[in-house]
């Protein structure tokens, strides 16, 4: 989707140069002068005489005429030796000092105090830069002389209100000055967080604020990101404060906060069992110094110094009415909540002083789950057959992307998880005869995989593995809601979804296979070859240089495993999908000539019968298609060759003009949309930033409102919460994901109907969806309400002719630790246990942050030679746990593919801040 950078313009003041003068002389008939001293010589008026008889008389008459002449106002002088000159931003304006002096036609001067200036004495300098003091004299009724001198305003510290509320929120504590003008700071209650946001960034703004935060005592947790950490000392105990910068929106923004609370957090508690388990239990309090809570990892770490922590927490459960059990496994006790609905596990960490506490569905085979997990995408239940073990502990779970998946069309991808804890490798072969008994197809022994068939709607596939460190057997189950598999090359289907323009064919797969499926998602289509385990790759070299090369095709410049037909016309990739499987990915391959069969099809699959022709551009020397069924939106890429893109752009915005082409306005971006004449469809021409002019094309028909790009962002960061649409009248709705926000941009027919507009959505959000106001941004950066549950904000942001609401989730942010987060890694990835190393090297800090299909870790060491050495250890113990190593993005760089094929790691270093970045992909992520 195309990217929107909005930038918040607000509008900068520039410092001015100090003056240096003392004198500044200025009337209402001349331009100023600098003079040192007032003269003392008197300027004579006489007459030279004259030779007639009335000479006497003359002379008496031009002496009375001189005598009677009285000296005037000449201008006036400012001395400013002993003023303030300058000042804070703040402070008031102290002219204490200030000399004026009258000047007169006779050269004399003296000095005055019946003058007025402009800014007055006392008055509050509020605006950074140079301020002008101007001085006037009244001369007479009719006139006055002025004259002016400069003032330089800055801002090197904080103001008095700004401080009191940093030091009133963060235990006294007052953060270094930003150094950028127009800053302001708010506290934000809901988050305890001050918050301040500054002028527009510079290039040195983040090293010196750096500098600063070092200079002032914090201490830097994190090489690869803003963050500092400062320890606190207050009547209540020891505290800290943690800052993060950096730049928001174009403008430098930085939070401050205690990321701790200092009572047990029933609230967080409440809420999290009640949308994991549907429980209303409440969760007993533990007593600690203070608490930390983690969404992702579904816990609360309670700090405190207590060796007695797990029997102080067991007798307080016990009393609770909850039904404690001994040592689990891996030295965590647990307990049954009373409603039977979860339970919860803990153990004392004695390295971090702190009791943890997770929160676990109950310890049950339960085929309701299971069963449940298969209605869902096809409409009918399919159970499981139970693994029961006496003393086995089970916990189902089902991956949080499915959802995401099913919109996708990625139906291969849709699994669940049964973790049965307490079991051993015995176990599983009684369970495979127990499978085939009930008319299992299994293959492989120990770790295995089981299919069979589901009525007529698909295949239910199972794959066993076994962990001994933890003993733990792991049962991922897969749905398929893909037809049953005919072992018949769908040549018909490749060429329908290749389009009728396209004369080359994919070469069919002939080699041994257990059928096929044709699929298509946001990553274009592939034909999924289902394989017996262990034949993956053989398959897929066997298909490239038995099948696709003889067949005409070869490598595709640039690349390093993607093959074109003769013809040109079709991009093939063929390479290991999941495991027992491999993929046969195609496309249409860039076209010398304008794609107009192409664009028609394309258009006429997302948007219905499309009579409107789009203008073709046939200044290109290459074209490309690319079409997302998802959010309904189609991008063509043009090469311009030796044509300056923006020429291009200009170019096709006449050739749309011409074509009866209407201009829709620009979007957050400044980029233009036009309406094509039937108003089938709306062109955005833009510089897409990688020397392409690039077309991207929606369909404004029918139904406006964003639906599935805001399901698809509801369903990835797991909101329950709804979001309503908006009622009133608009001519667009876009929405498209920007960072870890969800930005919809409502166009409206003109700039005087936003204010109404965003009037009537916010009464949507407060009266009938329940919303709660949160606060108002400084600088017009919109007011923040929260979703019901408090899952996420949606911030209202009124621009020229339409308005904004932008998702983000309540609460969010990565985490740190000591130890390496494995637990983070294994909350997107479970099957990673046993498989994926860790690093282990003494004194390093780790940072976590998660994403969709990704968790990314920053391990900081305090030497270059110590990152150096653990990046060799944990390359070798990736050899060691049999990662395959793979070329990726067009062989720029190397990975490793896990041993099962389902998740990918890339590892890079930073020298010079001493720094490992470790990236833990999804397999399916196209890298």
């Amino acid at each position: 989707m195309k990217k929107i950078l909005k930038l918040l313009v607000l509008g900068s003041l520039s410092l001015g140069a100090l003056t240096g003068c003392d004198f500044f002389k200025k009337s209402n008939n001349s331009k100023s002068e600098v003079i040192s001293e007032p003269s003392n010589n008197v300027s004579s008026f006489s007459n030279s005489g004259s030779a007639n008889s009335n000479s006497s008389e003359s002379t008496s008459k031009s002496a009375s005429q001189s005598s009677s002449k009285a000296k005037t106002v000449t201008g006036i002088a400012l001395d400013t030796n002993k003023v303030k000159l300058t000042y804070e931003l703040g402070e008031k304006l102290n002219l204490a000092g200030l000399v004026v002096k009258v000047e007169y036609s006779d050269g004399s001067d003296e000095t005055t105090n019946n003058y007025t200036t402009n800014p007055t004495d006392g008055t509050v300098l509020n605006k950074s830069g140079t301020t002008k003091v101007t001085v006037t004299y009244a001369v007479n009724g009719a006139t006055s002389e002025q004259a002016s001198f400069d003032v330089s305003v800055s801002k090197t510290t904080w103001t008095t209100d700004e401080a009191n509320t940093m030091s009133s929120h963060l235990y006294g504590e007052v953060l270094p000055y930003t150094g950028l003008e127009e800053s302001a700071v708010v506290y934000v209650e809901q988050s305890n967080m001050v918050v301040i946001y500054g002028g527009t960034p510079k290039d040195d703004t983040f090293k010196n604020y750096e500098a600063n935060a070092l200079k002032q005592g914090f201490k830097a947790i994190s090489n690869t990101a803003y963050y500092f950490q400062k320890d606190i000392n207050t009547n209540n105990g020891k505290r800290f404060v943690r800052i993060y910068f950096g730049s928001n929106e174009g403008k430098f923004y930085l939070e401050a906060y205690d990321p701790y609370t200092y009572s047990f957090p029933s609230a967080f508690a409440s809420k999290m069992v009640l949308n994991m388990f549907d429980s209303k239990q409440e969760i007993p309090a533990f007593n600690a110094d203070y608490y930390e809570t983690s969404e992702q990892n579904q816990a609360i770490y309670c700090y405190t110094n207590s060796s007695t922590a797990e029997a102080d927490y067991k007798a307080t459960l016990k009393a609770a009415g909850w039904d404690t059990k001994d040592e689990l496994y891996h030295n965590f006790y647990y307990a049954y909540s009373p409603d039977k609905k979860f339970m919860i596990s803990y153990k004392y960490d004695s390295k971090l002083n702190d009791l943890d506490i997770y929160f676990v569905p109950l310890n049950y085979w339960n085929s309701e789950l299971i069963t449940n997990f298969f209605k869902k995408y096809n409409g009918e239940g399919f159970e499981v057959p139970t693994l029961e073990l006496s003393d086995g502990q089970y916990q189902f779970v089902e991956s949080e992307y499915n959802e995401y998946f099913f919109e996708q069309g990625r139906y291969e991808s849709i699994h669940a998880f049964m973790y049965i804890y307490g079991g051993s490798n015995e176990d599983i072969a009684p369970y495979a005869t127990k499978l085939r008994g009930l008319g299992w197809d299994i293959t492989g022994e120990n770790v295995f995989t089981a299919k069979k068939i589901i009525g007529d709607e698909g295949v239910a596939k199972l794959e066993f593995d076994y962990d001994a460190r933890y003993g733990v057997i792991t049962i991922t189950i897969y749905f398929k809601l893909d037809p049953i598999p005919n072992g018949a090359w769908p040549a018909k289907e490749v060429a329908d979804l290749l389009g009728s323009d396209i004369t080359d064919v994919v070469p069919a797969f002939t080699g041994p296979n257990n059928g096929f499926s044709v699929m298509t998602d946001a990553y274009g289509s592939f034909v999924m070859v289902e394989l017996d385990q262990g034949t993956e790759d053989a398959a897929a070299t066997d298909y490239i240089n038995n099948t696709l090369i003889p067949a005409g095709y070869s490598l595709y410049p640039g690349f390093s495993s993607v093959y074109v037909s003769k013809n040109n016309q079709i991009l093939v990739q063929a390479y290991m999908g999941t495991s027992g499987s491999i993929s046969i990915t195609f496309k249409a391959a860039p076209s010398t000539t304008w794609p107009a069969k192409r664009i028609a099809r394309m258009m006429n699959d997302l948007f219905g019968n499309v009579t409107d022709v789009l203008p073709a551009y046939t200044k290109g020397v290459e074209y490309d298609t690319e079409m997302d069924k998802a959010s309904g939106e189609i991008y063509v890429y043009i090469d311009t060759g030796d044509i300056d893109i923006e020429d291009a752009i200009e170019e096709y915005v006449d050739l749309l003009t011409t074509n009866k082409f209407t201009p829709l306005g620009p979007d957050a971006d400044g980029d233009e949309h036009y309406l094509s004449p039937n108003g089938q469809f709306d062109v955005c021409p833009y510089d897409n930033g990688w020397d392409q002019f690039t077309l991207y094309i929606t369909s404004l028909e029918g139904d406006n409102w964003p639906t599935d790009a805001i399901t698809t962002f509801f369903t990835t960061n797991k909101f329950t919460d709804t979001l309503p649409v908006f009622s009133g009248e608009y001519e667009s709705a876009t929405a498209e994901v920007v960072g870890y926000e969800l930005v919809i941009t409502v166009s409206l027919a003109n700039s005087s109907d936003v204010s109404s507009a965003v009037t009537t959505y916010i009464g949507q959000l407060t009266t009938g969806e329940s919303f709660t106001f949160v606060e108002t941004l400084p600088f017009g950066c919109g007011d923040v309400y929260k979703s019901p549950s408090e899952q996420y904000t949606a911030t209202i942001v009124s621009l020229t002719s339409s308005f904004e609401i932008r998702i983000e989730e309540a609460e969010n942010g990565g985490s740190t630790a000591s130890s390496f987060p494995m637990s983070d890694i294994l909350s997107q990835f479970p099957q990673a246990d046993g498989v994926m190393p860790s690093i282990n090297a003494t004194g390093v800090e780790y940072e976590v942050n998660s994403y969709t299909g990704c968790v990314t870790i920053y391990a900081t060491f305090a030497s270059e030679d110590a990152m150096n050495q653990a990046y060799t250890t944990f390359i070798q113990a990736l050899t060691t746990a049999q990662f395959i190593e793979t070329s990726i993005w067009g062989g720029w760089s190397t990975g490793y593919y896990a041993p099962d094929n389902t998740f990918f790691v890339y590892v890079d270093t930073y020298p010079s801040e001493c720094c490992i970045e470790i990236d833990v992909y999804d397999a399916s992520m196209d890298l």
